[in-house]
């Protein structure tokens, strides 16, 4: 006989807004709210989990070149909630992996730029710590004398949702030369630099920009003697 399936903390805490059939229609009326709350009023943050394709089609109403009615009402939808806190729409380690796959320069930098302004750089834990997390709880369930690590399904940037140790730090020869708020100041300015441009491929000054994932020198050499 099978076991019964525990809750997961995607289970728990996430939603599944868009799935991987079909568009991206219109949200739901109720979608977040509570009967006994006013209505628009969030109860809780719910995390929307969208597949790539969904963002892609986000990212055609976002920029105005490719959308239709009812994608509009759920940009806008989108937009209302995450103002209010009512969600969010964290990123995963396999959309920063899917968009530096993109060729295209100018596709990546749009498509990018959609996806850090609607997650505001929130990323899910990488999927070894939310194993490795599961396994805790439910080895502790058997055996009491174990006791699962401190985890949280929701973080910040592309470090967390590959389970990296990761921070931009200021080089010590200027950090001693600043004041500890100008460091603190200058190391999250870069930091956010960084964290958009792994997106969007651009970097922080023209001409710089991060190249396709599978681009190669020998690949590129190729391309330019047939173009």
């Amino acid at each position: 006989m099978l076991a019964e399936r525990r809750p997961t903390p995607f289970d728990r805490q996430a939603v599944e807004f868009a799935h991987s059939e079909g568009s991206l229609g219109s949200p739901p009326d109720d979608f977040g709210t509570n009967s006994s709350n006013p209505p628009g009023c969030a109860t809780e943050m719910k995390i929307v989990y969208l597949d790539q394709n969904k963002w892609i089609e986000l990212n055609g109403a976002y920029h105005g070149t490719k959308t239709r009615p009812e994608l509009d009402r759920t940009l806008e939808f989108i937009r209302h909630r995450l103002q209010m806190g009512a969600i969010t729409l964290p990123l995963s380690a396999v959309h920063y992996i899917e968009i530096a796959r993109i060729a295209g320069r100018t596709r990546r930098a749009r498509l990018g730029d959609t996806m850090w302004a609607l997650s505001g750089g929130r990323t899910l834990a990488s999927f070894r710590k939310v194993i490795e997390h599961e396994t805790e709880e439910a080895l502790a369930r058997r055996y009491p004398e174990i006791s699962p690590e401190p985890f949280e399904l929701l973080g910040k940037g592309f470090a967390y949702a590959l389970g990296i140790n990761y921070a931009y730090r200021c080089p010590e020869e200027l950090r001693s030369r600043l004041p500890d708020s100008s460091v603190q100041a200058l190391e999250s300015m870069v930091h956010s630099i960084m964290e958009r441009a792994v997106l969007t491929g651009d970097g922080p000054r023209p001409g710089l920009e991060m190249p396709p994932f599978r681009s190669t020198v020998h690949k590129q050499r190729f391309k330019d003697h047939l173009e």
